[in-house]
């Protein structure tokens, strides 16, 4: 294991990643604009964290990360309906919004995890990936 791969495993390389991406996302909203800093808000914390999970638990991470930013895409919409629309200040929509978020995350949690029911997701990934693949050959050639 090379030298930057070692201090990115530690916690201090970890801290350092996650405190460059949180006070990036400020600087950016007030030096730049705000596109700019919800582009760095956007970054995949999620994908290069699979870096340091075990090989054996990967896939298994993934698959769940992809339900959990699902969520996460719910919520923070929710959050900008609610800001719009409803008019609330951004300390209630974003108390609303987390709310939401683990919520959602429990409900999550508890039926497909400690209950064991489905104990893999990958049959309905599968089948997804069937429709999309499907989709790509045979329809998308009528779009183009």
């Amino acid at each position: 294991m090379s030298t930057l791969q070692s201090f990115l495993n530690s916690l201090l390389g970890q801290f350092m990643i996650g405190g460059t991406t949180v006070s990036g996302i400020s600087y950016f909203s007030k030096n730049f604009s705000t596109l700019a800093a919800s582009i760095i808000g956007g970054v995949p914390i999620g994908l290069p964290s699979a870096l340091f999970i075990d090989d054996k638990n990967v896939l298994s991470y993934l698959q769940n990360l992809s339900v959990m930013t699902f969520i996460l895409f719910f919520v923070t919409t929710m959050s900008f309906v609610i800001m719009k629309y409803e008019k609330y200040d951004k300390y209630k929509t974003i108390s609303i919004s987390l709310g939401t978020w683990v919520a959602l995350s429990i409900f999550y949690y508890i039926p497909f995890h400690l209950t064991g029911f489905p104990k893999d997701l990958t049959l309905y990934w599968e089948a997804g990936y069937k429709y999309l693949d499907h989709f790509l050959h045979n329809k998308l050639h009528i779009l183009i």
